[in-house]
C-alpha cells in the first residue's frame, strides 16, 4: 500500500529556518517523483522494501510516501510521519550534543574518559579521549560484539554506569587513536558521560537541547513499553509471514541507536544542518563533518560514492542504522542539498535500494531488484510439498536463470525458516541442495549440520560439521555445535606465508560503491577492515584463501602478474567480487 505524498507541516524552529514545503512540482520533478514511485514499489513488490521514504532534490522533497504496513496485525499503513527506530543515526544526534558541550566549556575533546567517570579503569580511561569515543579510534571492545552479548544479555535493562562496566575493565585491542573500528562502546560511554555532566538523564538532555529548540516534534528516545501515537512495529520475515521481532531492553542500545524519527523529521533536521543550527559556532560544525579515519568524523560518514561502477562520484554525508526489526539509510548530498531518506520496519537491507535511489537522482538507469529464488521456492514447496519446490528450483537455474538472485543464502534462509518452524527434515532437504549448488561453500555444511542434529541423525551432522571447519577453520559455530555433541574439532594449523606475498594482498577493495574492504600487514600477520565496521585479523587457509575467527567469513584473493587485482568475500552465503581500487 503506498500512501501519496501531502502537504508540509510546518515546524517551529529557533532558527527561523524555511523548510521546502510540498509545492507543486515542476515537470522534470514531477518525472523524477514518479521514477522514484516506480522503483520503491518495484522493491516493495519484490518483498525487499517495506516502510517510509522520502527524497528531496535542491532542498525541495519531491518524493515521500509510505510503503506497505506499519503494524501488520491491525493493517495500519506506513506514512511519511509514522515513527520508526532509527537505531545508530542516533550517534549524530549524541555527537552533537557533545559538541554543544565542548562549545560551553563543559567537555573538552582532548580530555580522557576519567576526568568525567574518574572510576574508570587505568590506564584506558587515562589513555582514551573524548576525541577517540566520537570518531572510533579509542580501542574500546564493542560491546554489541563481545561473544553471546546480543543472544543473551539484549533482553536484560541497564543502567548506563553497569554497562559502560561491562567494558571498561578490558584490555584495549588498539592503541588509542591508531587505528579506526566501529565501536557501539564508545557512543555509549559518551552517553553516561553527557549524564554526569548535565546531572540529567540522556533524553532529557536530548529533548532540551535538540529536539525541542529545533521543533522535532516526531523524534525522540524510545521508552519501551509506551506506545507512540503513529508508532510502527519492528517485524522480521518467515514463512508464514511477519512476526515482532525479538525483543530488545531499550536501555541496550542507549545513546547509540535508541532513538526512533520520521522520514519527515529526518528530512527537518537535514535542512536545519544547512543553517547554524545546532551549534553556536560555524567551527564547531566544521570539526563535526571533519573525517578522519575511514571518512568517519564525529557520528557521519563524509566521503566520495560512486553512482554506479566506474561512473561519477558525489560527495556524501551519511549514517546508517540498524536495529531489531528496522534498517535506516540517512544520505545527504551536500553540493546540491539532495537527500534519501529510509527506513524499513521488516528487518530489511535498505543498501539495494538506497543505491538505485541515488542513481536516479543523478540520472542514471537503476539496476532493480533480483527476485529471491528461495520465495519462489517455498511457494512450490507450501502447494506441492518440499520435492516440486526443489524440482523448481533446478527448472528456473537450467531455463530462465536471468533476473533471479541464486547466492548461497537464499536457500540458507529458506532452510533455517523451516527448522524455525520445527520442519527439520524439509530443511535438510534443502540444505543438502544448497551444498549440491556450493560444494566449496563452509557455511551450507554447517546449516546442513544443524540440520541433521535437529533431526536427530547426529553422526551425519557431526561429519557436516568437520566438513565446514575443514573449509574454513574459522568457523567457531562449528567448535561449539560439536563440543555440544560430544566431538571434539580438531584445531587447524594457520598457514605461514612470507610477507612478499601477503604484501601482493595489501590494499583497498571496493566491494560496492561506498564500501570498502582493506587489507593491511602488521609484520606477519593480515588484517582486514570494511567501511564502518571493526578491524579483524585474518588467517592463510592457502596460498589466497584467508579466514576470520570473529565472523564467519572468508577472503579469496586473485593475483595476476605478482600482485592480486581482486578478492572474493564469502559471508553469509553470499559471494561478493572486489576489485582492487588502490
Amino acid at each position: 500500500m503506498t500512501i501519496s505524498r501531502s502537504g508540509c507541516r510546518l515546524l517551529s524552529v529557533a532558527t527561523l529556518v524555511a523548510l521546502a514545503c510540498a509545492q507543486p512540482l515542476q515537470a522534470q520533478d514531477a518525472d523524477l517523483a514518479a521514477e522514484i514511485e516506480r522503483v520503491v514499489n518495484e522493491y516493495h513488490d519484490a518483498g525487499q522494501f517495506n516502510g517510509s521514504v522520502l527524497v528531496a532534490k535542491n532542498g525541495a522533497v519531491v518524493y515521500e510516501a509510505g510503503i506497505g504496513y506499519a503494524v501488520f496485525e491491525w493493517e495500519i499503513a506506513n506514512a511519511p510521519d509514522t515513527k520508526h527506530r532509527i537505531g545508530s543515526v542516533t550517534k549524530h544526534f549524541t555527537s552533537a550534543l557533545i559538541l554543544q558541550l565542548v562549545e560551553e566549556g563543559k567537555i573538552r575533546l582532548d580530555a580522557p574518559i576519567t576526568e568525567y567517570m574518574p572510576e574508570y579503569p587505568k590506564p584506558q580511561g587515562e589513555l582514551v579521549t573524548i576525541h577517540h569515543l566520537l570518531n572510533h579510534t579509542s580501542g574500546i571492545p564493542s560491546y554489541t560484539d563481545l561473544p553471546g552479548f546480543i543472544q543473551n544479555e539484549s533482553r536484560n535493562p541497564y543502567e548506563p554506569d553497569s554497562l559502560v562496566a561491562v567494558v571498561s575493565g578490558m584490555e584495549l585491542e588498539f592503541e588509542p587513536g591508531t587505528q579506526w573500528s566501529y565501536n557501539n562502546s564508545g557512543y555509549f560511554i559518551l552517553g553516561a558521560i553527557i549524564e554526569r555532566v548535565t546531572d540529567q538523564t540522556f533524553d532529557e538532555v536530548l529533548d532540551e537541547r535538540l529536539l525541542a529548540p529545533l521543533g522535532l516534534e516526531d523524534t525522540g528516545y524510545d521508552h519501551e513499553p509506551e506506545i507512540r501515537e503513529r508508532g510502527a512495529f519492528g517485524y522480521r520475515q518467515t514463512l508464514d509471514g511477519y512476526v515482532n521481532a525479538p525483543y530488545l531492553d531499550t536501555s541496550v542500545p542507549y545513546a547509540a541507536g535508541m532513538m526512533y524519527s520520521t522520514v519527515r523529521d529526518l528530512y527537518a533536521w537535514d535542512q536545519l544542518l544547512y543553517t547554524d543550527a545546532p551549534f553556536r559556532e560555524a567551527e564547531t560544525k566544521q570539526m563535526w563533518y571533519e573525517p578522519g579515519m575511514r571518512d568517519y568524523a564525529y557520528g557521519w560518514i563524509v566521503h566520495e560514492v560512486e553512482v554506479a561502477s566506474g561512473g561519477p562520484t558525489v560527495r556524501v554525508i551519511e549514517h546508517g542504522g540498524g536495529i531489531f526489526g528496522w534498517s535506516t539509510g540517512f544520505r545527504r548530498f551536500p553540493d546540491d542539498r539532495s537527500t534519501i531518506i529510509l527506513i524499513d520496519n521488516t528487518s530489511g537491507d535498505v543498501a539495494p535500494l538506497q543505491a538505485d535511489l541515488t542513481r536516479v537522482l543523478h540520472g542514471l538507469e537503476p539496476e532493480g531488484p533480483s527476485i529471491g529464488i528461495g520465495a519462489v521456492v517455498a511457494d512450490r514447496i507450501e502447494a506441492e510439498g518440499v520435492e516440486a519446490g526443489i524440482a523448481e528450483y533446478r527448472r528456473i537455474k537450467a531455463e530462465e536463470p536471468d533476473g533471479y538472485d541464486f547466492s548461497e543464502q537464499q536457500l540458507n534462509r529458506l532452510g533455517y525458516m523451516y527448522l524455525g518452524r520445527g520442519d527439520a527434515k524439509t530443511a535438510v532437504v534443502i540444505f543438502e541442495l544448497n551444498v549440491e549448488m556450493f560444494p566449496d561453500a563452509f557455511n551450507t555444511y554447517d546449516s546442513l549440520g544443524e540440520g541433521y542434529m535437529e533431526d536427530g541423525r547426529t553422526q551425519l551432522a557431526i561429519q557436516n560439521y568437520e566438513r565446514s571447519l575443514e573449509l574454513n577453520p574459522g568457523n567457531q559455530n562449528a567448535h561449539v555445535m560439536l563440543a555440544k555433541m560430544g566431538a571434539e574439532a580438531t584445531e587447524a594449523d594457520v598457514l605461514e606465508l612470507s610477507a612478499e606475498i601477503l604484501d601482493r594482498y595489501v590494499g583497498r577493495y571496493e566491494l560496492q560503491p561506498g564500501f570498502v574492504l582493506e587489507i593491511s600487514r602488521e609484520g606477519d600477520r593480515m588484517f582486514t577492515q570494511a567501511t564502518g565496521q571493526p578491524k579483524a585479523e585474518i588467517f592463510a587457509q592457502s596460498e589466497t584463501r584467508f579466514y576470520l575467527k570473529v565472523v564467519q567469513a572468508q577472503i579469496e584473493f586473485h593475483v595476476r602478474g605478482g600482485v592480486a587485482e581482486s578478492l572474493t568475500l564469502f559471508q553469509g552465503g553470499q559471494e561478493v567480487p572486489a576489485p582492487r581500487i588502490e
